[in-house]
């Protein structure tokens, strides 16, 4: 709820004490935490190897460490700051001076002044007595924007009350509510006509399907209640659908391959999806539909996806393949992905969902889909896709966001995250600086990565 506090030249957000560093060339601020003096050793003492690493036979390894990229100048310069050095405004003196530091400490460390620790200590106190202020403030605007709500729901339903429901007589015969609107000689539009729910069906009942369709369609961004209300008729809906669609499939006695091969395929598509739970819980964060996009693997035995529901995005991929069963248009996946803001990885074997598709029509049977998901801090939630695109067909760069995917999919673990909590926070790690992809699964349809790991099984 509180913004960073700060004093000399050092900040504190409640979770890191930091150093910003401005570009001289831009307006870009950089924030760094202190490295701790290990990783931070490594940093300035590293050796490009002299060749590619080799096997026991003498032979060049086929899996070579990834390339060394070494941190800019606005990392270093931070660093003089946090161990209490002069500090410096270019790169190479910066990390000159750090490693002097090293050397006169006769050993790979370096001690934090006391002053620096105390100031941490007490910007960190600073901010929790922000932060529970700032929070109080936000609850109490939060209850009054309740009351004046209400207080408005109240007085607009006093003003849109018809003059039947006072005795008066309204003949609704001749009354049509769509009718051009009549201008007076001034130019000025009369008064708004009060409408009886007896006009309001009646007008209705004569509306377009497409005009409702359009109607629905517009208010699900609009609002909250009608979401709600279409995402449960959708869910009471499902079943009906499901069982007429499993009779369908049945009678055109499909093969057993055939039918999984166009299951999967039939979830391909881009699609706006609507998350009324999240959405009411994360308000801030998410405007209109979300984006979710669906493709089959090359050989069309695994589904991936990629998301971005507004707090966090990532990808998806099914937890196991299709089987031609009576529930053969429902499917279970696995995610992992990333928390906006922060940029946190999430990829917890608790990460999972569901998607169903929902038969629409004769004409388009597979035209929207039904999921659930466990987003952790974020809850589980239930949500509803449109198809975007309106075609099950799968274009070439569908094929080739899928390889993406996968890639994105595989970086998202426990050792390249611990690898980034090096840079980002100074904390150790076991596992060394730098990405450890994971490798492909056994079912997997491209083999480009690193080792496997337990989590990445299909």
């Amino acid at each position: 709820y509180a913004a960073p506090v700060s004093r000399d030249g050092f900040f504190h957000s409640g979770d890191k004490f930091y150093v910003e560093i401005k570009d001289s060339s831009s307006s870009n601020v950089h924030r760094h935490p202190r490295c701790n003096p290990e990783s931070l050793y490594n940093f300035l003492t590293y050796e490009k190897p002299t060749g590619p690493v080799l096997t026991k036979a003498g032979t060049v390894a086929k899996r070579q460490p990834p390339e060394h990229k070494d941190e800019p100048g606005h990392f270093y310069c931070p660093q003089l700051l946090h161990y209490g050095l002069k500090p410096m405004k270019t790169k190479e003196p910066a990390k000159k001076k750090l490693l002097t530091a090293f050397q006169e400490s006769g050993n790979r460390s370096l001690s934090m002044p006391m002053a620096i620790a105390e100031l941490e200590k007490s910007l960190r106190d600073e901010w929790i007595q922000a932060n529970e202020e700032a929070k109080k403030r936000h609850s109490q605007e939060k209850e009054l924007k309740v009351i004046k709500e209400r207080q408005q729901r109240e007085k607009e339903k006093q003003s849109n009350l018809h003059p039947t429901e006072f005795g008066a007589f309204v003949d609704d015969s001749e009354f049509d509510p769509f009718a051009a609107i009549e201008v007076s000689d001034d130019g000025s539009p009369p008064p708004p006509v009060k409408i009886s729910k007896t006009q309001l069906r009646k007008a209705v009942s004569e509306m377009s399907e497409e005009r409702l369709k359009k109607l629905a369609i517009k208010w699900i961004d609009q609002i909250p209640a009608v979401e709600k209300a279409l995402v449960d008729e959708v869910r009471t809906d499902r079943a009906a659908k499901e069982l007429e669609n499993k009779k369908r499939l049945k009678g055109k006695g499909k093969s057993r391959k055939n039918i999984i091969n166009s299951t999967i395929c039939d979830f391909s598509s881009t699609y706006k999806v609507y998350a009324p739970t999240l959405a009411e819980e994360w308000s801030d964060n998410i405007r209109g539909p979300l984006s979710f996009q669906l493709a089959p693997s090359s050989t069309s035995t695994r589904l991936w996806g990629s998301f971005d529901f507004g707090v966090i995005f990532g990808f998806i991929r099914s937890s196991s393949k299709f089987i031609a069963t009576d529930k053969n248009l429902n499917v279970s996946f696995k995610w992992r992905g990333r928390e906006k803001g922060e940029y946190t990885m999430s990829f917890s074997k608790s990460n999972k969902g569901t998607l169903s598709l929902i038969p629409m029509s004769d004409d388009s049977p597979y035209g929207d889909i039904f999921g659930t998901m466990d987003a952790g801090k974020f809850g589980k939630f239930e949500f509803i896709g449109r198809r975007s695109d309106g075609s099950t067909q799968i274009p070439e760069h569908r094929r080739e966001g899928v390889r993406d995917w996968k890639y994105e999919w595989r970086n998202i673990n426990a050792a390249t995250h611990e690898a980034e909590n090096t840079v980002r926070w100074g904390e150790n790690t076991s596992f060394g600086y730098g990405n450890r992809m994971d490798g492909p699964a056994d079912s997997d349809t491209t083999n480009d990565g690193g080792d496997s790991c337990d989590e990445d099984e299909d």
